[in-house]
């Protein structure tokens, strides 16, 4: 489509005014120019660049409004340019409003990635969780709550620099915190429910429990070594977790007897789960535990109580996991 000169468009208009055979008629109408103009004036808008351009040319000429297009839009391709807000102005709506609220959700859209670029820069945790998901961990809630909390926490300022490499770190008394896949997947088995109570048996210095804490209702963890457990306590309270019961004491006797769990989590080796714990458990509830096999081997073992007497048992995967004690209540970190 050619975009016709000032004198262009008035060669045309002279030549439909000569088109019956009579200068200045045009299908038996006399062809008043002016009226003609203000015809278009009244009729049409041009929507242009800015900058000199034909179109703007005759737009000028015929005193025809012009809107302008903005430089950083793409005209005809942009919802929000003059010339796809016009039919909305056309309609009745507020452009202006329209416009705003548009600008408004760019700013946000905008933020998120900034939000998201500095949590890839500033937050060690997410190669930890790229490597979780390509291991086969999909649980978001679990991913969500590894994010949360601080693994360096956790840990001696030794090991600060490694604490989100995936592998298991040592802790005071002799014990490690278990690699963060083992955690997560031990987790993910139970497929816990934000209602559920956990009972979970080593505390170590609470890595695990506070994972647990952003998954469910509540927490019971016992741990064997006053240092531990005094150490568990005090990570827990700069995290200001309030949904955390501890006992100082040997995990193989259980929690009261009068209170049932959803689910029981076990991160010591033994070689079969404590009568005490599984007295512990809802029917219908999950244990999961390291079973120690001859020849050093462990495999983690999922359970699920069916009642008192019948359990329907699962064998998972080899795992290697510190020995479940099962003597009284040590006070010395030493041990």
């Amino acid at each position: 489509m050619k975009i016709l000169s000032k004198n262009e468009a008035r060669e045309l208009i002279k030549k439909l005014s000569e088109c019956s055979g009579h200068t200045g008629i045009a299908g038996g109408q006399f062809l008043d120019l002016n009226f003609e103009k203000k015809k278009m004036q009244r009729y049409f808008t041009v929507i242009t660049k800015k900058g000199n351009s034909s179109l703007r040319n005759l737009a000028n000429d015929f005193s025809i409004d012009i809107l302008d297009l903005d430089s950083n839009l793409s005209g005809r391709f942009s919802a929000f340019s003059p010339v796809g807000l016009l039919p909305a102005a056309i309609s009745g709506l507020d452009i202006t409003k329209i416009r705003k609220g548009a600008l408004f959700l760019i700013n946000e859209f905008l933020k998120k990635i900034i939000q998201n670029l500095k949590f890839i820069s500033n937050n060690n945790s997410y190669k930890l969780i790229v490597e979780l998901k390509k291991n086969g961990i999909t649980n978001k809630n679990i991913l969500d709550a590894i994010k949360k909390i601080p693994r360096e926490l956790f840990v001696s300022k030794k090991f600060a620099k490694r604490c989100y490499e995936n592998i298991p770190l040592p802790i005071d008394c002799n014990q490690t915190i278990s690699q963060p896949y083992v955690v997560a997947f031990m987790i993910e088995c139970l497929k816990l429910k934000n209602i559920d109570k956990v009972l979970e048996i080593g505390t170590g210095t609470g890595y695990q429990t506070a994972l647990l804490a952003h998954l469910c209702k509540q927490v019971c963890t016992i741990e064997i070594f006053r240092k531990l457990y005094n150490q568990a306590k005090t990570n827990h309270n700069k995290l200001k977790l309030k949904n955390i019961s501890y006992i100082f004491g040997n995990g193989i006797n259980g929690w009261n007897k009068d209170i049932l769990f959803d689910a029981i989590i076990i991160s010591a080796a033994t070689e079969s789960a404590p009568i005490k714990l599984l007295e512990n458990l809802k029917n219908g509830g999950k244990i999961i535990f390291p079973k120690k096999y001859p020849m050093g081997i462990q495999k983690l073992i999922l359970s699920e109580k069916i009642n008192k007497t019948e359990y329907k048992h699962e064998t998972l995967t080899a795992v290697s996991f510190v020995p479940l004690l099962e003597t009284n209540v040590l006070e010395s970190s030493l041990l």
